[in-house]
């Protein structure tokens, strides 16, 4: 009996275009299908409804860490208590990281400016949420 094989799925949420842009290539690159690519929370919220994808990848601007990002996050959590969530920022701030892990991201990569060590992290944080998928035979 042979393992099916499994294709990685997210959807990519991040405030900022460029940003926007930038995740959905590195996402893509690491061999996951992006389903919906969002700027706006709401945007993300109802395609992750419809769409059961693996993973939801947020990008949080270090400002928003204490804000809307946690409220966000915590809706996710309220609406689709299984879904993975990735959370992407620029902040290295404990308190910040803390509290977006107490509010439900699985993962919190700290985005530097060194592109690959962000896909690399990211890449890890893909691999260990999706362990917990089941591969189906």
């Amino acid at each position: 009996m042979t393992r099916g094989v499994q294709t990685r799925t997210a959807i990519v949420f991040e405030p900022s275009r460029p940003g926007l842009e930038a995740l959905v290539e590195v996402v893509a690159g690491l061999g996951v299908a992006v389903l919906a690519k969002c700027s706006e929370a709401a945007e993300a919220l109802a395609p992750a409804g419809e769409l059961r994808p693996d993973l939801l990848v947020v990008g949080l601007p270090a400002s928003q860490g204490e804000g809307d990002g946690i409220a966000f996050l915590q809706r996710v959590r309220e609406r689709l208590p299984g879904l993975e969530v990735i959370v992407v920022s620029g902040s290295e701030d404990d308190a910040q990281i803390h509290s977006v892990l107490a509010a439900g991201a699985s993962a919190f990569v700290v985005a530097t400016q060194d592109r690959d060590e962000v896909a690399a992290a990211i890449g890890a944080a893909v691999d260990r949420s999706l362990r917990k998928v089941p591969v189906a035979e």
